[in-house]
C-alpha cells in the first residue's frame, strides 16, 4: 500500500472528505490532499507532521512506511473522534453539521439512500433519481409580483452563507434579486466570481448568470458551470461526461496557470448551475493587443536578421579584398 492508498484509507476510516481533512489541517484549499490521493505528488514532511499532530491516535509508522496498524495499539478505539467546526463527528459515522458559524442542518443535503457516499452513484433506482434530480431537495426560488422567477444575486461576501443555506427559503429571501431580458423563464442565479482561474473568459468580480441544472445527465462536457459544495462555490469547466464519472468529476480552469485539472468527489456536489451569460465591467481596450505585440516582435527580428546578413556579407567581401591585396 503506497502513500496515496494510505491517505485514501485514512479518509475512509475518519469518515472525512479531502475538503474536510484540509480544513482540519488548517489548509485554505484541498489541492494538497488531492495531489497525494491522485499520485501527482508525495506528501512533504510538514504535511505528514500536520496529520500526525492533528490525530494523536494515528500511527506514524503506518502513515510514513505502511508498517503495522493504522491506529496505535494502546488506543481504545478504532478511529478517533473528529471535530468539524463546533460539533463532534464520531468515527462510527454520525451525521455532522456542514460548516460552522451559520445555521446548519443535521445532515448533508444528498439523495435519501442508505448506501455509503462512495457508492451512491454505482447504479440502481436511488442513483438514477440522484442523477436526474428526482431525489434532491426542492429548489428555493423567488418570484416577482407577476409570478415570474427572478435572478438571485449571490455576491462573494454572501457565498459562505449560500453554501450552507442554499435550501433555506428564509435565507434566500434575504438575497437581492433582479430581472434581465431573455432570463425570465426558468430558475437563475447570478454568482460573483472570485479569483482569476477562468481568465480570460471570466474575470475576477464578474457576475455569471446561470440556469439551474436539475438533471445532471444533461451536463455538457467542456461547458462552464458553477458547482456548489459545502466548502466552495466553484466556476469551472466540467471535463468529459459527468454521468460517466461515477465517483469523481474533473474540473478545469481556462487560466493555464491553474493546471492540471483536479478531481472533485461527486457526492460533495450540492447544486450545479450552467453559465448562460456574464455581467462584466472589464472590457479590454484592445482585444488583439498581445497579438499585435507578437507580430511587431517577429517583424523586428526579421529586419534584424536581414541587417545581420548584410553586415556579414559586407565583412566577408572586405576580408576577401584584403587577402587579394596581400
Amino acid at each position: 500500500m503506497d502513500i496515496s492508498e494510505r491517505m485514501s484509507a485514512l479518509l475512509t476510516a475518519l469518515h472525512m472528505t479531502p475538503y474536510q481533512l484540509a480544513k482540519e489541517l488548517g489548509y485554505r484549499a484541498p489541492e494538497k490532499i488531492y495531489t497525494i490521493i491522485n499520485r501527482k505528488s508525495k506528501p512533504g514532511f510538514d504535511t505528514l507532521t500536520d496529520i500526525l499532530n492533528r490525530f494523536d491516535e494515528l500511527s506514524s509508522e503506518w502513515l510514513m512506511r505502511g508498517d503495522g496498524e493504522m491506529f496505535k495499539k494502546d488506543s481504545n478505539q478504532t478511529a478517533p473522534d473528529i471535530h468539524l467546526g463546533s460539533s463532534p463527528v464520531a468515527a462510527a459515522g454520525p451525521k455532522s453539521p456542514i460548516g460552522g458559524g451559520e445555521p446548519t442542518r443535521e445532515e448533508p443535503l444528498v439523495p435519501a439512500t442508505d448506501k455509503p457516499a462512495e457508492s451512491r452513484l454505482e447504479g440502481g433506482t436511488a442513483d438514477e433519481a440522484y442523477w436526474r434530480g428526482k431525489s434532491v431537495r426542492p429548489l428555493a426560488v423567488t418570484v416577482d409580483r407577476l409570478g415570474n422567477d427572478t435572478i438571485l444575486l449571490v455576491p462573494i461576501k454572501a457565498q459562505a452563507g449560500y453554501r450552507q443555506r442554499y435550501f433555506d427559503l428564509e435565507y434566500i429571501k434575504e438575497l437581492s434579486s433582479f430581472t434581465l431580458p431573455n432570463f425570465n423563464t426558468g430558475t437563475y442565479r447570478a454568482f460573483e466570481v472570485e479569483g482569476d482561474s477562468m481568465h480570460p473568459t471570466i474575470r475576477h468580480s464578474d457576475f455569471v448568470i446561470c440556469s439551474y441544472v436539475e438533471n445532471w445527465e444533461y451536463i455538457r462536457p467542456r461547458h462552464v458551470y458553477v458547482i456548489i459544495t459545502p466548502e466552495y462555490v466553484l466556476v469551472k469547466r466540467i471535463a468529459g461526461d459527468l454521468k460517466d464519472k461515477k465517483t469523481w468529476v474533473e474540473l478545469e480552469s481556462d487560466n493555464r496557470f491553474y493546471t492540471p485539472a483536479y478531481r472533485l468527489p461527486v457526492n460533495e456536489i450540492r447544486e450545479v448551475w450552467q453559465v448562460r451569460g456574464i455581467l462584466t465591467t472589464q472590457i479590454p481596450a484592445n482585444l488583439y493587443e498581445a497579438q499585435e505585440r507578437l507580430v511587431t516582435v517577429i517583424e523586428t527580428l526579421g529586419r534584424n536578421a536581414t541587417d545581420t546578413q548584410s553586415l556579414v556579407k559586407d565583412l566577408i567581401s572586405r576580408l576577401a579584398i584584403k587577402e587579394l591585396e596581400e
